[in-house]
């Protein structure tokens, strides 16, 4: 379960890049709640520097999980892993930029340009069937495993002859 949600190869179809999306929401504040329930309070320097690096942990931790999660439904669809900067990071340096703008116009003219790339991972990672078959990531996660058994078709062939 932790390659999961922490590695970068391998591919997951769209049912487990939607279960592993609602755990990852759910274990995400769950961890940053633990974390400031856990950590020392005090009013000490070496508090405020536990409790500083146990945040950035846990922070970069949901990081990671986010990107590896995203980067093997990339690999369902034939693409490369990186793909999922343009879907995560672009859209947040765009927003980022419009906040610290003080022209209206500019700042929604980046908003809306911002939601494009984001729009489109959103139907690439969690509304498209990945790539039937194996591909260069690996076997089709929805294929049955080798060796496994194969229901009877209708014709009582079990699935090996081709239909008319």
């Amino acid at each position: 379960m932790l390659h999961q949600f922490f590695g970068f190869r391998g591919r997951i179809s769209r049912a487990t890049y939607w279960l592993l999306v609602v755990l990852w929401i759910a274990f995400g504040p769950i961890g940053m709640t633990f974390v400031l329930w856990a950590a020392p309070i005090g009013n000490t320097k070496l508090d405020s520097i536990v409790l500083s690096v146990l945040i950035v942990a846990v922070v970069i931790g949901i990081c990671v999980s986010g990107l590896a999660i995203g980067a093997k439904r990339l690999h369902d669809r034939d693409r490369s892993g990186w793909w999922i900067l343009l879907f995560y990071a672009v859209p947040a340096a765009l927003w980022i930029i419009a906040g610290k703008m003080n022209n209206d116009l500019a700042e929604t003219i980046l908003n809306v340009i911002g939601w494009i790339p984001w729009i489109w991972g959103f139907v690439e990672l969690g509304l498209l069937r990945g790539t039937a078959g194996p591909n260069r990531f690996g076997p089709d996660p929805l294929a049955p495993p080798i060796g496994a058994a194969v229901p009877p078709s209708d014709d009582g062939s079990r699935g090996l002859q081709p239909r008319a």
